[in-house]
């Protein structure tokens, strides 16, 4: 039976009897670097892997690797704050490599297919002085687990907001084109495009603005995440025959329901130099 030398960043977690029906039905699904099927409990060479000895790992579930410790995994769900964090503090970087002085959070937005919010903010990080945010409320009748979606998102923004306020003030100097380029190193190009754009803005010695705006995806990563394991988990549904399952209890769907719940999460900067 088929077990990969290498793990991929990305699990889907099926049981011991579903693995094995996978692996005889449909054994290029096994074989799939993106995304590796992992039988729960583990059993034979499966053991071998101390990233999968020191998560806690159940089936029918999706896991990707933790970028603060990644000899292990987490769950794909718990995974946004991380995420979100790990891009906001890496614009962070690249605003200060450009010789930023000062970040002001303008607004941030949560979209996903059933709703949207929004929150405008007149804070100034130069000072350390804020007024409350002016927030445009979403539409009212939100199902109960939409409200507990939106009220996850609102902390995740404030959390993020924090974060700026901290550590977005700095003396300033000269554009280092050269190191904000290097902060992007590692990451996939589609999910720092957002970024090198705004890096583009800063080159050349004529005519440089002192101030720009900058609207940055903070889920962009974790999205793509999402929709591979919804396509992933759905081939493999139809293989062991539930596509009848009830839409409510099917892995599928409850991957699609996430990824919805959190398709954007944005914020919007005014970047002074």
């Amino acid at each position: 039976m088929y077990v990969p030398e290498k793990l991929a960043d990305r699990l889907l977690t099926v049981s011991r009897e579903d693995f094995v029906r996978i692996s005889d039905d449909a054994p290029e699904s096994v074989r799939d670097h993106r995304i590796t099927i992992v039988p729960v409990p583990l059993f034979g060479r499966w053991k071998q892997f101390p990233e999968l000895k020191n998560s806690a790992l159940t089936h029918d579930r999706a896991y990707v690797r933790d970028p603060v410790v990644p000899e292990r995994y987490i769950d794909a769900v718990d995974a946004i704050q991380g995420t979100a964090l790990r891009k906001c503090r890496l614009a962070l970087k690249v605003c200060r490599e450009l010789g930023a002085t000062s970040l002001q959070v303008m607004e941030s937005r949560t979209d996903s297919k059933n709703f949207n919010a929004t929150n405008e903010y007149s804070s100034q990080i130069q000072t350390g002085t804020a007024e409350p945010a002016r927030k445009k409320m979403p539409k009212a009748n939100l199902a109960l687990n939409e409200e507990t979606s939106l009220n996850l998102a609102a902390r995740l923004r404030n959390d993020l907001k924090m974060t700026v306020e901290a550590e977005g003030r700095w003396p300033g100097h000269a554009p280092s084109i050269e190191g904000a380029l290097s902060a992007l190193e590692g990451y996939d190009p589609s999910d720092v495009e957002d970024l090198r754009i705004f890096i583009e803005q800063r080159e050349g010695s004529h005519n440089v603005s002192t101030s720009l705006s900058l609207v940055v995806n903070l889920l962009s990563e974790l999205n793509r995440d999402f929709d591979l394991f919804l396509k992933a988990s759905g081939g493999l549904e139809a293989t062991l025959g539930r596509r009848q399952a009830k839409a409510g209890t099917s892995m599928s769907n409850d991957f699609r329901t996430h990824f919805e719940r959190t398709k954007t999460v944005s914020f919007s900067f005014k970047v002074t130099f």
